[in-house]
C-alpha cells in the first residue's frame, strides 16, 4: 500500500465518491464535508485492504479495482463475494467498536485505489451531519446482502427498497402471461412450506407475483440477483441475473425460477447453469424456465443479446464445413420492420445442401456441437428458420444432461412469451 500524491488522481476519485453519495440522498455539504478529509492510496493485486480481527483506525471506500471478500470460520476461508467500485468498507468496525469483521484482498491483475478517512475525521463528520450515520448504515446493509452472492431473502429485499417495486420492469403485455404461468404452473407444485429461489432479470419479479396472489406467503421466498445493490437503488429497472453467483449457497429448495437468464448468456455456459440448478433443487424439485422474445435483428446495449446464439451458430457451421457459406451470413434478412418480427431464413446454399443430405454432423451427438448441428440441420433441411425452435431444443438437451425431464411448456409467440417445466428426477436407491 502506498499514498497517492498526484493530486488530479485524487479529485477524480473523490468526484467518483460524491457522485456515489449522491445516489443516497445525501445533502451536498455533508458529501462535500466527508469527501475533503479523505486521502487516497494504492493496493496492489492480492494485497489485503482489512485483515479479519484486526482493529483498523479507518473507513474506506473502495473507488478503482476489484475486491474479494472472505470470511475465516470453521478452520476454513470462504469467500462470500466480490465487489468492485464504489464499495464502502469497515463502517461496520467503527460504528460497532469491533475488529474487522472480514479479509478483504484486491482480486484482479491490477492496482486497486481506496479513499480513506480516519475515524477521528469521520466523527467530526457525523457530528455537523447526523444524516451521513444513517445513510452509511443503509449502504452497509445492502452491501451485506449483496456481497452474499446477491441471496436475500423476498421479505428483506422488499424492505431494503421500501416496498416501492413497480412490475413495469417486465413488459406489461407479458405480466399477465406471467402471473398464469406462476398461479396455474408452479404455485401447484410448490408445497405451503415450500421454499422457492427466483433468479433471473428483476430481481425479485416472481416473488412479487407470488405474493400478489398469496399475499399472507413471504416466508420461503428468496431471491438472488448479480445486481442486487443497483435494483435497490433503481427498483423500477431490469437486472440480468443468472446462478453464477449462487456457488457459495448451501440452501435446497423445492422450486426454482429462472426468468430470462439465458438470454443473456452463451449458448455453451447453459449446461452450468443447469448444474448449478440441480445443486440447489431438492429431489423431484421443480425449475421454471421463463424465456421472452429472443429474436432481434440489432440487439440494444445492455439489453437482451441474441446475437449470441446466431454467432454460435456461425461460428459452428463455419468450424464444421469450412468455407460453405464462402464469407456469406448463415442467416439472411430478407424485411424488417420496426412493429414485427424480422423475415429472416437460412442461407440458400446451405439448406440446398441440407435438403440433397450432403451434410451430416461431425461431431457426435453426444456433444454440444453435435445437439446443435443437429437441430440446425433439421431446419436447414426444411428451409424453415426458428431460433425459438433452436433455443427450445437446446436447453432441453442441456437439462436432461444434468438429470432434468421437461414436465410441460408453452410458447405464446404472439407477445414473445415461453416457459418450460422441468422436475429433477429424484435418485436412485439401490437395494442389496
Amino acid at each position: 500500500m502506498k499514498k497517492v500524491e498526484d493530486k488530479t488522481a485524487l479529485t477524480d476519485y473523490r468526484n467518483a465518491l460524491m457522485r456515489f453519495l449522491t445516489e443516497y440522498g445525501l445533502v451536498a455539504p455533508a458529501i462535500l464535508s466527508l469527501a475533503r478529509r479523505t486521502d487516497l492510496v494504492q493496493y496492489n493485486p492480492k494485497e489485503p485492504i482489512m485483515i479479519q480481527g484486526k482493529d483498523y483506525s479507518e473507513i474506506f471506500f473502495l473507488v478503482d479495482g476489484r475486491i474479494q471478500i472472505s470470511i475465516y470460520m470453521k478452520d476454513r476461508n470462504e469467500v462470500v463475494g466480490e465487489r468492485g467500485a464504489v464499495t464502502l468498507l469497515g463502517e461496520i468496525s467503527y460504528f460497532n467498536q469491533i475488529p474487522a469483521t472480514a479479509n478483504v484482498h484486491i482480486t484482479g491483475r491490477e492496482p486497486a485505489h481506496v479513499l480513506r478517512i480516519s475515524y477521528d475525521d469521520f466523527s467530526q463528520v457525523i457530528h455537523e451531519y447526523p444524516q451521513i450515520k444513517t445513510t452509511l448504515t443503509r449502504i452497509g446493509d445492502m452491501r451485506v446482502i449483496s456481497q452474499k452472492d446477491g441471496f436475500s431473502s423476498f421479505t428483506f429485499f422488499m424492505e431494503m427498497i421500501g416496498w416501492k417495486r413497480d412490475r413495469l420492469a417486465l413488459n406489461r403485455s407479458q405480466l399477465e402471461q406471467l402471473e398464469d404461468t406462476v398461479s396455474q404452473v408452479l404455485m401447484p407444485r410448490l408445497p405451503v412450506d415450500g421454499k422457492l429461489l427466483d433468479v433471473g432479470d428483476g430481481p425479485g419479479i416472481v416473488c412479487e407475483v407470488i405474493h400478489g396472489l398469496e399475499p399472507g406467503r413471504l416466508n420461503g421466498l428468496s431471491i438472488q440477483a448479480t445486481h442486487l445493490e443497483e435494483a435497490i437503488l433503481n427498483p423500477t429497472l431490469s437486472y440480468p441475473s443468472d446462478f453464477s453467483r449462487t456457488k457459495h449457497l448451501r440452501e435446497k429448495f423445492e422450486a426454482i425460477t429462472a426468468l430470462q437468464i439465458f438470454e443473456h448468456l452463451p449458448p455453451r455456459k447453459y449446461s452450468a447453469q443447469f448444474e448449478d440448478a440441480r445443486r440447489l433443487l431438492k429431489p423431484d424439485g421443480h425449475l421454471l424456465v421463463i424465456r421472452l422474445r429472443v429474436v432481434d435483428v440489432v440487439p440494444a446495449s445492455g439489453a437482451v443479446d441474441t446475437s449470441l446464439i446466431f454467432d454460435e451458430l456461425s461460428l459452428l457451421v463455419n468450424k464444421t464445413w469450412p468455407g460453405i457459406l464462402e464469407a456469406e451470413d448463415l442467416v439472411k434478412i430478407s424485411f424488417v420492420d420496426a412493429d414485427i418480427d424480422p423475415m429472416m431464413e437460412w442461407n440458400p446454399k446451405l439448406s440446398d445442401l441440407a435438403a440433397k443430405g450432403e451434410l451430416s454432423p461431425s461431431p457426435g451427438p453426444d456433444t454440444f456441437d453435435g445437439a446443435l448441428l443437429k437441430i440446425l440441420l433439421e431446419q436447414a433441411e426444411r428451409s424453415v428458420f426458428n431460433p425459438e425452435e433452436i433455443l427450445f431444443h437446446l436447453l432441453v438437451w442441456n437439462a436432461s444432461k444434468e438429470g432434468f425431464q421437461l414436465v410441460e411448456s408453452q410458447q405464446s409467440p404472439e407477445i414473445g412469451f415461453y416457459y418450460q417445466l422441468y422436475q429433477l428426477a429424484a435418485p436412485v436407491e439401490l437395494t442389496v
